[in-house]
């Protein structure tokens, strides 16, 4: 699998093929621009990848800027084929930020509060401006692009 594009992850007991993005990136003069960067997208997440097990693995400032790039790749190339690809791992992003995972929620129930180092991360990003950014917009439905 390794020779065709492929490397083997493993959770949980179980084995599984992860397309191996990295290993195309020889190819990014030959190919259209939203291709070339939609690889560097998936490559960034396949090597990194947000979570594991149900949990974020990551931090929160990782996982901002990773939506961050997500919606840019959807408002600079709306008509790539890999754009409802990226709208999908957007979506995931999305829920990550505001909702957290089932081991690594955002918000404590209990005190009722958001995690501090995730406050602390989106502040940060709102400090920046969010532009005309609908996920830093600060609102979990207006940030949904599927």
């Amino acid at each position: 699998m390794r020779d065709t594009g492929y490397k083997i992850e493993t959770s949980e007991g179980m084995y599984y093929p992860i397309m191996h993005y990295e290993g195309f990136k020889a190819f990014k003069p030959y190919i259209a621009k939203d291709i070339a960067a939609y690889m560097d997208l998936m490559a960034t997440e396949s090597n990194r990848p947000a979570t594991y097990d149900a949990g974020i693995v990551i931090t929160w400032d990782e996982i901002i800027a990773k939506a961050v790039i997500m919606e840019d790749f959807v408002q600079n190339y709306p008509k790539s084929n890999r754009v409802s690809v990226v709208q999908t791992e957007l979506g995931y992003a999305v829920s990550r930020t505001f909702y957290g995972t089932d081991n690594t929620p955002a918000y404590d129930y209990e005190d009722e509060a958001v995690d501090p180092a995730l406050k602390k991360a989106y502040e940060n990003v709102l400090l920046e401006g969010p532009g005309d950014s609908r996920y830093s917009a600060n609102n979990p439905e207006a940030a949904v692009y599927a």
